[in-house]
């Protein structure tokens, strides 16, 4: 193969390794331009939220290059709850107010709390426990018992009131009956069963039966007052199904009062700063300036002349193989020859030792 095709196959070779090395320079170069832009998007988005917060993102900015001095007014007067127009220090001023308030309403320790509410429990303690009875004694059956004691002085009142009417009905019966044993007496009568006597007994009759009858009527109003009783204990158990565990919670509740009661206070006591509350929210999400990765000119341009010089000395390489290729069928066409003509072998001997034979081959 001659000098220059295989100086133009180098050169191709050549050209090609340097066009890569150039194109992975370029994108390097890209890359770290792409690192820098992230990292600045990333240091604009912390001072954003930190601004939100109320902090000073003077440092950030400048790490971010972009900070430039007309920014420090307008991070002076920024503020995070009112208007910029309110002034610098308007909310500082408003914040150490509120802290005060707060301040003004912790007088005691939350130990000192917790004993007060403690003790507030434990005076009420004899009637949580009364309640507490109360409710058992619907569905045990204790306060229809109670009711019942209570209800026998008036029964025994009412069927005392029968007694005595029964006792002076029969008093005066007595009294009347000797008068007129006295009088009968006095008059020389003697015995018994006379008929004045006769008709006082039976004159008595209609009282006696009377006397019967409202003693009839005080057992009677005894025995509903007690059904009453006994019907309004079932009734009362079947409309206070939910009380018992009504009751219950109501219990839970008072077991955990003092710590409830600490916390509502606790609450209060934040209450003056709620307004400072801030909402996080969504973080700032500003997007990087990326570089896109676009091929390296000079690198496009080096690898296409190598290409192209490698691509001459590979169609030279072809163009001798084909002369190679003619000149060996060549011989072995004169070698016939030879053989069945001889007055022809000079001719073809001197056709392919001409110009036509392959003078580089070899070389």
């Amino acid at each position: 193969m001659p000098v220059a095709a295989v100086a133009a196959a180098g050169v191709g070779a050549a050209g090609g390794i340097g066009g890569a090395l150039i194109e992975a320079e370029s994108q390097r170069k890209i890359a770290s331009q792409n690192r820098d832009a992230q990292k600045q998007a990333n240091l604009l988005n912390l001072a954003q939220y930190v601004a939100s917060r109320g902090g000073d993102p003077t440092e950030m900015l400048k790490q971010a290059g972009l900070y430039t001095p007309e920014m420090a007014s307008a991070l002076q007067n920024m503020g995070v709850l009112l208007p910029g127009y309110a002034g610098a220090g308007t909310e500082k001023a408003l914040f150490q107010d509120a802290m005060a308030q707060r301040a003004a309403m912790q007088t005691k320790t939350p130990e000192q709390r917790m004993a007060e509410f403690q003790s507030i429990i434990a005076a009420q303690q004899p009637a949580i426990e009364a309640g507490t009875k109360f409710v058992g004694d619907i569905y045990g059956g204790g306060l229809e018992q109670e009711r019942l004691a209570a209800l026998a002085p008036v029964e025994a009142a009412r069927m005392e009131g029968v007694e005595a009417n029964r006792a002076a009905i029969d008093l005066a019966l007595r009294n009347t009956l000797n008068q007129m044993a006295a009088e009968e007496a006095r008059k020389g009568y003697v015995g018994a069963g006379g008929y004045g006597t006769n008709r006082m007994l039976a004159s008595t009759i209609g009282a006696r039966q009377a006397a019967a009858q409202a003693e009839a009527t005080a057992r009677l109003q005894n025995e509903l007052a007690r059904q009453g009783i006994k019907e309004s204990g079932v009734d009362m158990r079947l409309k206070s199904l939910d009380i018992p565990a009504m009751r219950a919670q109501q219990l839970a509740g008072l077991s955990i009062l003092p710590e409830s009661s600490l916390a509502k206070l606790s609450d209060i006591q934040m209450a003056p700063l709620s307004p400072f509350k801030l909402n996080p929210g969504s973080p700032p999400s500003a997007a990087p300036l990326i570089t896109p990765a676009t091929p390296s000119t000079l690198g496009l341009a080096v690898s296409g002349t190598g290409q192209a010089l490698g691509n001459a000395a590979q169609m030279y390489q072809w163009n001798q193989m084909a002369k190679q290729q003619n000149w060996q069928a060549g011989n072995q066409a004169r070698g016939n020859a030879q053989s069945w003509n001889p007055d022809t072998q000079q001719q073809m001997s001197t056709w392919y030792e001409g110009e036509n034979a392959p003078s580089s081959f070899g070389a």
